[in-house]
């Protein structure tokens, strides 16, 4: 029984720090939202997984791409090194400096993996990353995305003419953005 509370407790918190809903006994007839159960979230109380509800609206948000704006775009252009944060599953943050970074397109960050290990086991666990970059006249920028590894393809094979030949250029790390902040303001 103890567990459980926990649990519940921890659920209420976490979709309170969300800003998710709480399931009601109401259903959509009634006109709220339809909620359903979207993902685990790790429990730090009983060290389980509990289940997590969100909106549907929530659900369709989380699918959607962000598109970086020109001033985000140049400012990655003129930063040298950028601190880049990843986590493991039990959400032990991971940050490191890398130096090869550069955009895409509107959606698309692509790094480059050379000395790469926690955040390279952080990628391929859950995919989750972010980086912050400064604007001397806007402030921080903090791009926040879903990441994959590729050790082979065309970005792959951009990557490794990119990159000096010196460095061992093992994958290309690419990131879909997802959500752009200045600062505490949501830009997409």
């Amino acid at each position: 029984m103890l567990r459980r509370n926990h649990c519940c407790d921890f659920l209420e918190r976490e979709a309170c720090i969300l800003g998710v809903p709480r399931p009601s006994v109401r259903g959509r007839d009634n006109g709220e939202e339809d909620l359903s159960l979207c993902k685990g979230v790790y429990c730090p109380f009983c060290r389980g997984s509990v289940q997590r509800y969100v909106s549907s609206r929530k659900v369709r948000n989380q699918n959607r791409m962000a598109k970086l704006s020109e001033a985000v775009k140049n400012a990655i252009a003129g930063q040298e090194v950028f601190p880049v944060a990843t986590s493991h599953r039990d959400g032990t943050p991971n940050v490191v400096y890398i130096k090869y970074l550069k955009v895409v397109d509107d959606e698309t960050v692509l790094l480059a993996d050379n000395y790469l290990s926690k955040t390279r086991d952080n990628i391929l666990a859950n995919g989750k990353i972010a980086f912050v970059v400064l604007d001397e006249e806007k402030g921080s920028f903090q791009v926040k995305g879903t990441a994959r590894r590729l050790t082979e393809g065309p970005l792959f094979d951009h990557m490794r003419q990119w990159v000096p030949d010196r460095l061992p250029r093992v994958a290309a790390v690419v990131m879909q953005v997802e959500d752009v902040y200045n600062g505490a303001d949501h830009l997409t």
